[in-house]
């Protein structure tokens, strides 16, 4: 009769145990699990959110174009503008977060993740990599103040093609993927820095060809490669400006030193940003940004007769 006691009580403590297990423990341990594969998804990796986060041309250049004309940050309504559509992008989403502006950004929150990354991939972008134009000029007389005048012999205008090939399958030195933006151009079109920066790269490399690697302020690696010849005066340690005249478009590269013609003539854009917590460069995909610079786009000019 004893042992029989005995049995039950263990049972009922047993019972005891499991409901109160399964009343708070396991809900628990559910919403745990639960959070940890969001952040794991989600949170856990702010720079892949917003690196997978489509914003198209067209609305980098509506929020720049309010940016520019109310004087508004810039960064802030691109960052403001993701939290508020959640990966949505329209009229209504961008009213929503103009309304936001007078607000601060969250400290320690996605919110200043994400204004972080999005300096650094937007912070220091000026213009397009292929010029507008090339304007030939020639010295023409000097005022009265000893300043030179100039005359516009001729323009010539430089197109280019692209698509949106960030991630293809790539072979050469072993499968991989492209991890920039191939900007298809006639040989010997001009290319210029799209922001103020230091060269910190430049030189032969056996993938890249000749190129030119240039390091902004933010830290962002702009990797410009296959070219077919320097501009004069391109060295390591150089600054130069945004619109600043550093190649002219070949296809070098795959191969040893001086190797061309594996491929079409284009430049090959390729974005690094270093985010907290990553080994080297996290590589944004160049496809719309480069779009987006489409109206930006500069003029270069070269002089002749001096």
């Amino acid at each position: 009769m004893d042992k029989l006691k005995d049995k039950v009580k263990k049972r009922i403590i047993r019972w005891i145990i499991l409901s109160f297990l399964m009343i708070f423990i396991l809900p628990f341990c559910m919403v745990s699990c639960a959070v940890l594969i969001i952040v794991g998804i989600l949170g856990g990796n702010d720079i892949e959110i917003a690196n997978s986060t489509t914003l198209t041309a067209e609305y980098l250049i509506a929020v720049k174009t309010i940016s520019d004309q109310q004087g508004l940050d810039f960064i802030k309504l691109l960052t403001l503008s993701t939290v508020e559509g959640e990966g949505t992008y329209n009229t209504e989403v961008l009213e929503k977060a103009l309304g936001r502006m007078g607000e601060p950004i969250k400290i320690r929150s996605y919110e200043e993740t994400l204004y972080s990354t999005y300096k650094k991939i937007y912070g220091e972008l000026k213009t397009g990599a292929i010029p507008l134009k090339t304007l030939i000029v020639k010295s023409i007389d000097i005022d009265e103040s000893g300043i030179k005048l100039y005359k516009n012999i001729s323009e010539i205008e430089w197109n280019y093609s692209h698509s949106n090939d960030f991630g293809n399958d790539r072979t050469y030195g072993g499968e991989r993927k492209h991890l920039g933006n191939d900007i298809m151009a006639v040989k010997g079109t001009p290319i210029v820095s799209m922001c103020d920066g230091i060269i910190t790269q430049i030189g032969w490399n056996e993938l890249g060809g000749w190129r030119i690697g240039i390091t902004d302020k933010n830290g962002t690696y702009w990797y410009y490669a296959h070219m077919n010849s320097y501009a004069a005066g391109m060295r390591q340690g150089l600054n130069v400006s945004a619109g600043t005249l550093i190649g002219y478009v070949g296809s070098s590269g795959y191969g040893s030193v001086g190797t061309t013609g594996k491929f079409a003539d284009h430049l090959h854009l390729q974005i690094g940003i270093i985010e907290q917590g990553h080994k080297g460069y996290v590589w944004v995909n160049p496809y719309e940004i480069v779009r987006f610079m489409e109206p930006y786009r500069t003029s270069i000019i070269k002089y002749i007769g001096e």
